[in-house]
Order: C-alpha cells, then structure tokens, then sequence
C-alpha cells in the first residue's frame, strides 16, 4: 500500500499531469500504479469515460482486500488500454477482476468492463452485465442499475444495435437520475443520432442538456467534443468538426491516453480534414491511426484505421485499403462494417465494377437486417437501387458547383451568396446532387467526392 503523501490525491492527479505533459508517460503510469488502487476518485488520476461519476458517494460496495486487489488489477487493464499496448494482458486482468468479488464495486467493475469493450471482447462484457445484475447489491441500487444500464448500451452500439442503443439511453436521460454520467448519455445518444443522420435532434439533445461552447468543466468533455465533431461531420461543418476533433485529442493527450478504441478522435478529424482538402493533416491523422491500430490490434480499429486511410489517400490503392478493412470485419455486424462496404462500393462503382459493387452492398446490407439495424440496412439498400444512376445522369454545371462548395464545408447561405442565388435554389442544387449520386447528405458528399476526384 502506497504512503499517504502530504498533499494527498490532488497532488497525485497534479504530479501525474505534469509527468505527462513533460511527455515522460511510462513515469506517469508508474505513479499512478504505485497509488491509485488506494485512490479514492480513480478518475481524477487515470482517464475512463464516466469515471468522473465514480467518485465518492457513488454507492461502490466495500468488499475487503479483494476490493483493493481489484483495484490494483482494474488500474493496470485501464493504464494498458489507454495506452493501447499489451491487449491480451489488459482483458486477461479486466477479466480476473470480473471473476472476483471485486466486481461489487462500482469502480472495479465499470472500469473493467469498458476496457473490454475497448478491446472488442463483447460476449465477455455482455455476460459480466448480466452477471452482477443477479447480485442484490446491484438490483437494490439505482446507481448501479444505471451503470449496467450504460454499459449495456455502449455493447449494443458496438454491436450494430443501434437502435436498442438509442432507446436505453434516452429512457436512462429521460429518468433524470443520472446526475454525473448525464455527459457520457448524451455524448453517446448524440453520436448515434448523428451517425442515422438525425442531426438536429442530435443537436437538440446536446444543446438541451446545456453542453455548447468549450464545455470546460462538463464531465466527459471529451466524449462530449467527439460527439459534437461527430455532429458537424455528419452535417457538413467540416472545419468545426475538425475542431472539435483536435480539442478531444487535447483532452485525451493531456490523460495520457493514445488509444483511439478508447475515443476515435483521429478518425474523425482525418475525415473532416479530408473533406475540406487538407490532405496534409488528413494523411498525417490517418496514419497515425493506423500505427497505433496495429499496436492494439483489433480488428474493428485496424478496419477502421484502413478506411480512414483510404479515404485519406485518395489514390488507387483505397480500393485494396477498403477490401482489406471489409474482410477484417467480416462476421461482425457493426457501424463499421456497414460504412467500410458502402465507400468500397462507391469507389468500385466509380471504377466501373458495378456487379462487385452490387455484391458488396448487398452483403454489407443483409448484415444489417440480422443485426437489427434498420436505418443502415435501409441506407444500403437504397445505395444497391442507386448504383449506376449518377452514369446515366450527370451532374449540370450548377449542381456541381454547388457540391464543391457544400464539400468544402460552406453552408447553403455561403453558397447562395457565391452563386448569387436564393439558398432555397442551393438546397434544390443540393437534394438533385444527393439523388442523383444516391447519396444520403453531406458528408456521404464530402467522402465520395473526396475519393472520386
């Protein structure tokens, strides 16, 4: 057991920020371990999404010495996955803690099952959730339901049940009882809203909630930020994506976390970058992405580090990036998979391989409809009736100004004033754009045209 220091855990969080702000990590993470199984607020030493809701008084149940060795374990998994190294030992001590009587505490338990969800161990998470909710404990307590509640929406999301996501997580918001993981609700409900292309009640729930501005101070900020950028790039506000993107990157550089399984930050930033030209940034992201992929290895972030790649690229070679990524995540039913296939297809598409294209589609969309994610298995579908259409119907000179503009990130209003005409004749420019190319908005604009040119 570490000796209390006279400053006590403020002065721990403060050491351990220095550390990592000098770039001295591995020193951080020797801090950390030799005090934070004795810490009382964990997250205010070493990053977890949520973890800030889990600081004193949060209901975590006193279980003995396996409760201060399952902190020490739950610590070591969280250092590792934040850092994206050694996956096998992370879950391997995330599991170990899960199998003990350590799991009654609040802490132990959700910071072990988030890092198994970092590390795509979904059957693992899903039965650690359905395991300690058979504790009296857990039922008795509203603060543990809800925590279960949450994590069982994060493995729905990572599982392609987008909608089983957004229905816990808006009756978790609606019962108002989730004080300090509100953020963590939000920034979640919000990404999903935005990722089915339901950008303004995306925004109405973020703004409704209070989070606009910095957000300096709201806990989960950097949830907060990713969802937000996410927002913007699913509505075409590229450059405040992108900022938004690179503050989260702050945020997480700042908790010594370099993992994107944790918050795909990078990702986003590098398709934002990409769909308003700056390939330098993008490219630089990407693979950055890519390298700390490889080191985590699983095969969701390697897919995704490959796509975004791709997109990045924007060369012959994203043709082989995309069928690399689609067959790593072959046999999984997520969002990625979904995406991965239709931008592979579009590029086929492009390239005149209309019958692979087609195939393509078609698998990715029957993945979708047994995964039971209707918005993505209908968004195929559409892209299958779609394919070859912009061919026989070619863009007018109008419309494609009006695409490369909207690509580039300038609003209708920007765009009606460059082209010296009404923004409704921008937004009818736009929807001919979107039918004709069998595109569901902007960003599918942005990312086909990105590839394409």
């Amino acid at each position: 057991m570490a000796q209390p220091r006279a400053d006590g855990p403020a002065g721990d969080a403060r050491r351990r920020a220095d550390l990592i702000a000098r770039g001295r990590w591995e020193e951080a993470d020797r801090l950390a371990e030799r005090v934070g199984a004795d810490a009382v607020d964990l997250a205010g030493l070493v990053y977890v999404p949520g973890g800030e809701a889990l600081a004193p008084g949060t209901a975590a149940h006193p279980v003995g010495g396996s409760r201060l060795e399952g902190r020490e374990r739950a610590l070591k998994a969280l250092l590792l996955a934040n850092r994206g190294v050694d996956r096998a030992v992370a879950v391997e001590s995330a599991l170990a803690v899960l199998e003990s009587p350590a799991r009654l505490d609040v802490v132990c338990f959700w910071t072990s099952v988030m890092v198994l969800t970092f590390a795509d161990e979904l059957e693992h998470a899903q039965a650690a959730c359905d395991r300690v909710e058979e504790s009296p404990e857990w039922t008795g307590t509203a603060a543990c339901r809800d925590t279960v509640g949450l994590l069982r929406a994060r493995i729905h999301t990572m599982s392609g049940r987008t909608e089983e996501a957004i229905d816990l997580l808006l009756v978790l918001l609606s019962s108002g009882g989730l004080g300090r993981l509100t953020g963590l609700a939000v920034a979640w409900a919000v990404s999903l809203l935005a990722d089915r292309g339901e950008v303004a009640a995306a925004n109405d729930l973020l703004e409704g909630n209070g989070f606009t501005g910095s957000m300096d101070g709201a806990p989960d900020r950097a949830e907060l930020l990713a969802a937000r950028g996410g927002l913007h790039l699913s509505g075409g506000n590229f450059e405040r994506g992108l900022d938004d993107f690179l503050a989260c990157g702050r945020e997480l550089d700042a908790r010594a976390v370099s993992n994107s399984a944790v918050i795909a930050w990078r990702t986003g930033a590098a398709l934002c970058a990409a769909a308003i030209e700056r390939r330098d940034l993008a490219f630089a992201l990407a693979n950055e992405d890519a390298a700390r992929a490889a080191t985590w290895a699983t095969p969701r972030r390697l897919a995704v580090a490959l796509h975004v790649l791709a997109v990045a690229r924007r060369a012959p070679r994203s043709v082989d990036l995309l069928k690399e990524a689609v067959a790593l995540l072959d046999g999984l039913s997520c969002p990625e998979l979904y995406r991965a296939g239709h931008d592979l297809a579009v590029l086929l598409g492009e390239q005149g391989e209309l019958a692979e294209a087609r195939s393509v589609l078609e698998s990715a969309r029957q993945v979708a409809e047994r995964g039971g994610n209707a918005f993505w298995a209908k968004r195929l579908e559409t892209a299958v009736r779609q394919l070859g259409v912009s061919d026989a119907v070619p863009l007018t000179r109008q419309e494609l100004a009006a695409a490369k503009l909207a690509r580039a990130g300038y609003s209708n209003k920007q765009i009606a004033e460059k082209q010296m005409v009404t923004p409704r004749m921008v937004e009818l420019h736009l929807s001919s754009v979107y039918r004709k190319l069998g595109l569901s908005g902007r960003l599918d604009l942005a990312l086909t045209m990105t590839l394409g040119d």
